[in-house]
């Protein structure tokens, strides 16, 4: 996991030269799991496919995600920050753990209890077994 810590936030980005957090998410699930996400624009019109509605994908992809009420290592989890709509996602690394991808900082683990006022759901891909 070491090596998502060197990925430097870029607004719109999906590559390990910088990823905004849902781009962290598609690394994350290709790179360490195997699975190729689709990209929130096949999904999202375009004058909403921004950086800020990302996560919308998730919450209309439900042929690849399904909403969970426990969480499972990988699942997402989706986050209210400064709105009262998701707008930031993060991925459930286990022992009550996040990792994300935040800006200005990049990717960081944090504790899931330093964000629970914040989740809007928890969100398993369907193709995702926990490990």
């Amino acid at each position: 996991m070491v090596r998502y810590f060197e990925i430097p936030y870029k607004h719109n980005g999906k590559s390990f030269t910088g990823a905004d957090c849902w781009g962290f998410v598609v690394l994350y699930f290709e790179s360490k799991l195997g699975i190729k996400l689709r990209d929130y624009k096949d999904i999202i019109p375009p004058a909403y496919a921004d950086v800020r509605n990302s996560t919308i994908f998730i919450d209309n992809a439900e042929a690849e995600f399904e909403k969970v009420e426990t969480l499972r290592e990988n699942d997402c989890i989706l986050l209210n920050v400064d709105s009262k709509t998701p707008n930031h996602v993060a991925i459930y690394i286990g022992n009550e753990k996040i990792i994300h991808m935040i800006h200005p900082a990049g990717v960081v683990v944090s504790r899931l209890t330093e964000w629970q006022s914040k989740v809007h759901g928890y969100y398993r891909y369907r193709g995702v077994n926990a490990s």
